[in-house]
């Protein structure tokens, strides 16, 4: 059986457009957008340590933990202190998110993230 060219044309253009739609999505596109000057990244890089120790101590705490009750508190406690640690860096859990996309999609950002990683931490700033 013969398709008529313009079924098979339309097909074509609703997968190419299907493609298309699947790597321009509204996140890939508002992190490739994101705009962080330096002082917006050390803020994020301040609230990124500041997450980071809230949730190893979730981690070893929760380790010691048997019961479901106590493992709920435990939970509790670490997302109240991730959205201290935010607050206290002007960012909300969406920017907060949008920036670490942004970052992992973003090679100089990254390397931006890194520098001023190692500089809040207190590394030299020559490498690893």
């Amino acid at each position: 059986m013969k398709m008529p060219w313009r079924t098979v044309g339309s097909q074509l253009a609703a997968v190419s457009i299907l493609l298309l739609a699947s790597s321009w999505s509204p996140t890939a596109v508002a992190a490739q957008d994101m705009q962080v000057d330096s002082a917006r990244m050390t803020r994020f890089v301040q609230a990124y340590i500041a997450v980071g120790a809230a949730r190893d101590e979730f981690q070893g705490e929760v380790a010691r933990i048997h019961d479901e009750e106590g493992r709920l508190r435990a939970r509790e406690k670490v997302e109240a202190a991730i959205d201290a640690a935010l607050a206290d860096h002007d960012l909300t859990h969406d920017e907060y998110d949008q920036i670490t996309l942004s970052i992992s999609i973003d090679g100089d950002l990254r390397a931006r993230f890194d520098s001023t990683l190692a500089e809040l931490q207190g590394e030299p700033s020559g490498g690893k």
